[in-house]
């Protein structure tokens, strides 16, 4: 059995002198029990187990606590402790108040008043004594030391300010009740660790001792490892466990680390600060670890947890309706809401079930927005109260704010207009970047000019008469300026430590007002200051700078800061500087490196340009070289457009020298993390001296395989210049390379696969092989069959006139555009081979095709095969389906076969025929065009009848100039042609011309005969009813003449003479 914790109660009063001991014990893993004596002092002892049987330590742990409160209600007090009440009751109070001062003796008079009239009923208007103790606190008053010892008392709040005031006080004579205070077992937490800080402040000599005891009650993991001073990480890693098991009241550890404040439980503490949820246990311990670090002035601790404040959103909202328990669909009433019968109103009663939730120890609520907004107004009021009492800790605290913000902490700026009544207009709304941070807003801003905190507000505005991006006004605007001039050494490390612009601008306009301080700032912080990013900071570095700067004897360091400062007339002064002293400068390698990796670009590009115009000699070329890559190698990923320029100054400048360095500095590049460097070393490697054969083995896969795209091209490049024998026995990488996803990697081993094959016949015949499969195969990335395509034209030689008609068709039908496109570059090549082996209606296809390639194939072939059109009718009608391409320049080519290639007599009617039957105009009219070249006398008749077929207005106008020469006289040829009369006079508004050659033809045929006239009659009779007044006129008339000429016959007109008037 282990004894883990004893805590000894004594009870004395009148006769009686009692004894209750309790104890802790561990019995087995995870087993405990707890057990007591009791009995006079100096007696035996009655012993007893307050557990029957082991339990888990959590248990134990509350069963312990629980006898313990038990018996202080009871009247037992710790053993070796004294009540506060007692060590009160010795302290004498003064009989009057000595105090000059008039506010201080306010407040002592106050607390006199309240010290002699303990029993008094405040009155409404008289200052709560609770306010006055706080107060007496701030005001650090020793003399109300003995009147707040005298107050102590059963109310916790009164009892908790005294505590607090106590420490701030100053006066040791407290130390006995407040270590009185600490020790009474019934002494609440909140109270008793507050007591603790004020024990520390007061007796200092006396907090090892007190740590010590702390550090017993730690849990035994951590007590061992903060014992031993374990390493940090070790202690945080320990606590990181102990807290993922820890039940809630477990979570207690965290503030015994904070009391204990060493250097060992610190870096542990700030680990949970800075990363701990604001949710149940870890908030309910944060907040115990903010007030510590409030009372202590704990600047580090506090400004993190400040920052953390203004950046976490509540946890939870509350209201007085309800509230939903986060992460869960549990919903705490606040009111139950019953009628009243009596009154017929709904009443509301408190339902308790959000007090039940926050009195568990497990409770699932914390850091609601209430408390944000409570603990976020605190720090100002805090920082407010030091600021007016003109107290130092001002200065720290607000640093150690500012210092967590950065530029990353700016929101966007929001702009909101709002309709005024009492000014009848329109108004705007601003918010600056950083108006959403109450105390960082209070500590800049308190007396500006430009932003304001309104009323019941916790977001800064911008004022009416300030527009954000205007310039800042020339005065001091931050909160108590008198203060951070007292100390001007933090504003020094607000400068040099902050990454936010707005506290730069601030600290600059602050420090410019010591003027004495800033002339002994060291060369060493003048650097610092340059090398920040910010304008302001940078000019202030500058012209404290040049008043130091010494042409005969120049400090390089300082010249190279301030060229690489972001103060642009600071840069061009330190470019003059160099200019001035040339020989001086140009061979400090150290200089050239830095000016080289310069964030500025002016600086980058001023001494890329000397560097130019500057020959060097090879030992100090190579020196300046191997500065600058050791400078590069430095660098880190946020840093990589520094890297780009700097290698291009590199390589254009030292291009003859860095053929000579060493393979072990190019391998130093080619395994650093940025890619801009790889590549870099890369391009060395490409232009070094030594043969790409005698390159360290592996090399040149390892770029192949290199995660950059850019050194993977380099690789290939490199590979490419191997001996084409090792090249060919590597023909599998080179099929890798030429079908890789990347387009970069497959054109850099274009150049060495023409090469090769240009001195290797059999290998292009073996690459043939592999790549004409993977034309035919879906393209596995974008753009490869194009580039295969494109190796294979112009890269591969003579391959084309040797390969079979097989492969070519094959290419031809593939789906891939590209495929098709070298199947018509091959036809192009073998026209002449293989026209004769195709049919006409093969070729005449080709020109259909939507490749240009194969078209010109199709074009090359037909004139190929001319003398089989002019021999063969059957072949020659076959080629006109040339005319019948989509494509212009097929047609074109086309026009050129039937009208320059093809002389008229070689055109038969059919041909002819054929062509004019098109459906496109341009082609119908060279052919009416080539019926004018090649007419003869006995084919009219054909034309008549082919072209009177045609649906369209071109060629029926076309075939009625026939109807005189070819139709007249004939009854057969009248019937015959019906149909083409009757579509032409359907027509609605068009073909006039050919409606009236129709007209003119019926009206002289109808007058020959009768059979003729009874043939004209029928068709004006089905026509009659559709056709337009105006050609129904010419119907009528023609109608009537034959009514006139044959009146036996029916014809559907009435004639009737007109009425004369007598």
């Amino acid at each position: 059995m282990q004894l883990i914790q004893r805590t000894t109660l004594v009870y004395q009063a009148g006769s009686s002198d009692k004894v209750y001991e309790v104890d802790l014990c561990q019995v087995a893993p995870d087993r405990y029990m707890v057990n007591y004596r009791y009995g006079r002092r100096g007696g035996n002892l009655r012993e007893g187990a307050e557990t029957v049987t082991a339990v888990p330590l959590n248990e134990a742990q509350r069963v312990f606590d629980r006898l313990i409160r038990s018996k202080v209600t009871k009247g037992y007090r710790e053993a070796g402790t004294v009540a506060p009440e007692a060590v009160a009751a010795s302290v004498a109070v003064p009989a009057n108040i000595d105090e000059p001062d008039e506010r201080n003796r306010a407040v002592l008079a106050r607390l006199m008043l309240a010290v002699n009239n303990r029993n008094a009923i405040t009155k409404p208007k008289e200052w709560k004594i609770d306010r006055a103790i706080w107060r007496s606190g701030e005001l650090q008053l020793a003399a109300a030391t003995p009147l707040l010892m005298q107050l102590w008392g059963n109310n916790p709040l009164t009892n908790y300010s005294i505590a607090w005031a106590l420490g701030n006080c100053g006066d040791a004579s407290a130390v006995p009740m407040l270590d009185a205070i600490y020790r009474q077992a019934d002494t609440p937490a909140h109270i008793r660790r507050i007591a603790l800080e004020a024990l520390f402040k007061l007796n200092p000599e006396g907090a090892g001792a007190l740590r010590d005891e702390l550090i017993v009650k730690l849990p035994k993991p951590l007590r061992e490892l903060v014992r031993q001073g374990a390493a940090t990480a070790t202690i945080i890693e320990a606590l990181q466990t102990y807290l993922a098991t820890a039940t809630p009241p477990q979570f207690d550890v965290l503030d015994l680390l904070y009391q204990i404040d060493s250097e060992h439980t610190r870096p542990a503490v700030l680990e949970i600060v800075r990363h701990a949820p604001f949710q149940p246990n870890y908030f309910q311990r944060l907040r115990h670890i903010f007030k510590i670090a409030e009372y202590r002035h704990d600047a580090e601790v506090f400004g993190i947890l400040v920052y953390r404040l203004d950046r976490t959103p509540a946890f939870y909202n509350s209201n007085t309706y309800g509230i939903y328990i986060p992460n869960t669909s549990e919903y705490l009433r606040m009111q139950n809401w019953v009628r009243n019968p009596k009154t017929g109103q709904y009443e509301s009663t408190p339902t308790g079930e959000f007090q039940a939730e926050m009195a568990k120890s497990n409770c699932r609520l914390a850091y609601s927005h209430k408390t944000r907004d409570y603990l976020r107004r605190r720090v100002w009021r805090s920082l407010k109260t030091l600021g007016e009492l003109n107290r130092s800790e001002y200065v720290p605290l607000a640093v150690h704010i500012l210092l967590q913000y950065s530029d990353l902490d700016a929101t966007p700026i929001r702009e909101s207009n709002y309709w005024h009544h009492t000014e009848r207009r329109n108004r705007r709304i601003s918010w600056d970047k950083y108006a959403a941070y109450l105390a960082f807003n209070h500590i800049l801003y308190t007396n500006s000019p430009r932003y304001e905190l309104p009323p019941s507000n916790d977001v800064w505005r911008c004022k009416s008469t300030y527009k954000i991006g205007d310039p800042a006004p020339n005065v001091r605007e931050e909160a108590f300026p008198e203060l951070w001039e007292q100390q001007p050494h933090l504003l020094l490390q607000l400068l040099s430590e902050s990454q936010c612009q707005p506290v730069h601008e601030f600290a600059i306009k602050a420090i410019r007002t010591c003027a004495e301080f800033c002339q002994g700032i060291s060369i060493e912080i003048l650097m610092q200051l340059l090398a920040k990013p910010y304008e302001v900071t940078a000019q202030f570095g500058f012209e404290l700078a040049r008043s130091r700067y010494q042409p005969d004897n120049p400090q390089t360091d300082l010249i190279l800061a301030i060229a690489n400062c972001a103060y642009a007339p600071a840069r061009s002064e330190a470019h003059n500087w160099i200019r001035t002293q040339i020989d001086r400068f140009i061979t400090d390698d150290r200089l050239i490196a830095g000016l080289i990796i310069s964030p500025e670009v002016d600086t980058q590009l001023f001494i890329q340009q000397l560097l130019c115009n500057t020959i060097f000699p090879a030992d100090t070329a190579r020196t300046i070289i191997g500065r600058i890559i050791a400078e590069l190698l430095t660098l880190d990923t946020t840093r990589s457009h520094i890297a780009e320029h700097a290698t291009q100054t590199l390589i254009t400048c030292f291009s003859v020298a860095l053929r000579a360095i060493g393979l072990e500095i190019v391998l130093d590049l080619l395994r650093h993390p940025l890619p801009v460097l790889q590549t870099c070393g890369a391009q060395i490697l490409l232009n070094h001296q030594t043969q790409t054969i005698d390159l360290p083995p592996g090399l040149i896969d390892a770029l192949l395989e290199s995660p950059v795209a850019s050194v993977r091209v380099i690789g290939v490049q490199l590979f490419g210049q191997l001996p084409d024998e090792l090249l060919i026995e590597r023909i599998e990488l080179i099929l890798t390379l030429v079908t890789h996803e990347l387009p970069e990697m497959r054109s850099a081993i274009r150049a060495s696969i023409q090469r090769i094959a240009a001195a290797h016949p059999d290998f292009t015949t073996t690459l043939l092989d592999r790549l004409i499969p993977i034309l035919l195969a879906p393209e596995a990335h974008e753009g490869l069959h194009t580039f295969i395509s494109q190796l294979l034209q112009n890269d591969l030689p003579n391959w084309m006139a040797v390969t079979s008609a097989e492969i070519t068709w094959t290419l031809l039908k593939s789906a891939a555009t590209a495929s098709q496109d070298l199947a018509g570059k091959i036809l192009q090549v073998n026209s002449t081979r293989w026209a004769d082996t195709l049919a006409t209606e093969k070729i005449a296809e080709l020109t259909h095709h939507e490749i240009l390639a194969i078209r010109v194939a199709g074009w090359q072939m037909l004139e190929q095969i001319l003398p089989r059109l002019r021999q063969q009718p059957a072949d020659l009608l076959a080629a006109t389906v040339v005319m019948a391409s989509k494509w212009e320049d097929s047609r074109q080519f086309g026009f050129k076969l039937f009208g320059e290639l093809l002389t008229p007599a070689e055109l038969s009617p059919s041909v002819v025929i054929s062509i004019c039957d098109s459906n496109r105009e341009d082609v119908r009219k060279f052919g009416r065009d080539l019926v004018g070249s090649c007419f003869q006398q006995q084919d009219g008749l054909e034309y008549l009848l082919k072209f009177s077929e045609h649906p369209t207005t071109d060629m029926q106008l076309f075939a009625s100039q026939y109807l005189e020469d070819y139709a007249a006289g004939n009854l057969d040829r009248l019937q015959e042609l019906t149909p083409y009369f009757t579509r032409v006079l359907a027509q609605v508004n068009r073909a006039r011309v050919a409606k009236q050659r129709i007209f003119a033809f019926l009206n002289s045929e109808a007058i020959k005969s009768e059979a003729a006239a009874q043939v004209v009659i029928e068709l004006l009779t089905r026509q009659s009813a559709s056709i337009a007044i105006g050609e129904k006129a010419r119907a009528l008339e023609t109608l009537l003449k034959i009514h006139q000429l044959y009146p036996q016959l029916s014809v559907p007109i009435l004639v009737k003479q007109v009425p004369m008037k007598t």
